[in-house]
């Protein structure tokens, strides 16, 4: 484990990792990884997923390719394998909002001032928008050279303990009216699809998911309040 990768997981932060249910060592050749990112790459908001940097060129290693980002409270590390296997380490932004410069073009889009006194925290606007590019880039990647016929799904958050939900959308959901926290360390979710079932449901699954999480904070929202928050991201579909 490399000092960066410590780091992110020594804070609240997600664990995702998507691959093909068949098991295949040397699915593509290793020139061709990081065009088949690309391709499957998705951007349904200002941040990509996976979120290639201009500071950090993506390096090669023996049989993958890997991706960092440290800039502000973003930060990354991403590895995808010959074998398909896509692995993404993401810090929770709120944990990291003190390396915020105010005075950045970034920062326009940071967590409002004062935020970090509130204690640890969960956006469920960027939670739902992180699972919902999960499946969407499952799905991409599925169709690629990379994918198979089924994909497994695996998506971790951890440092949940007394970690609170917070509406970090406040234009498109509803100020809450209770405290939500969590009483567990870590959420863990994984299952499989068809590369047919996530083309046609894969942003109805990605708010289910969603759901399940909040239910660990003890919040219970409609799913049509899911639905309506990922009209959100319809201006950059594909």
């Amino acid at each position: 484990m490399t000092p960066f990768e410590e780091e992110i997981r020594s804070r609240g932060h997600w664990w995702i990792v998507i691959h093909p249910v068949d098991y295949v060592p040397q699915r593509l050749p290793l020139t061709e990884l990081e065009q088949v990112l690309q391709r499957a790459r998705v951007q349904l908001r200002g941040w990509d997923f996976p979120h290639v940097s201009d500071r950090d060129p993506i390096t090669t290693r023996m049989k993958s390719i890997t991706g960092r980002t440290d800039w502000m409270y973003y930060r990354e590390l991403w590895r995808f394998y010959q074998s398909g296997q896509f692995a993404y380490l993401l810090g929770i932004h709120e944990d990291w909002i003190e390396r915020t410069d105010p005075g950045s073009f970034g920062a326009r889009w940071g967590p409002p001032p004062g935020l970090a006194a509130q204690g640890p925290l969960l956006g469920v606007g960027d939670a739902l928008f992180r699972i919902t590019e999960t499946f969407e880039f499952a799905s991409r990647l599925a169709v690629t050279p990379a994918g198979g016929e089924a994909m497994q799904i695996k998506i971790e958050v951890h440092g949940l303990k007394g970690r609170r939900l917070w509406v970090d959308s406040h234009h498109r959901l509803p100020p809450m009216e209770h405290e939500y926290v969590a009483d567990i360390t870590t959420f863990p979710y994984e299952d499989q699809f068809t590369t047919a079932e996530l083309a046609a449901n894969g942003r109805e699954l990605a708010a289910t998911t969603t759901l399940e999480l909040f239910a660990r904070f003890d919040w219970r929202p409609p799913i049509e309040m899911m639905r309506e928050e990922q009209q959100e991201l319809r201006w950059a579909a594909r």
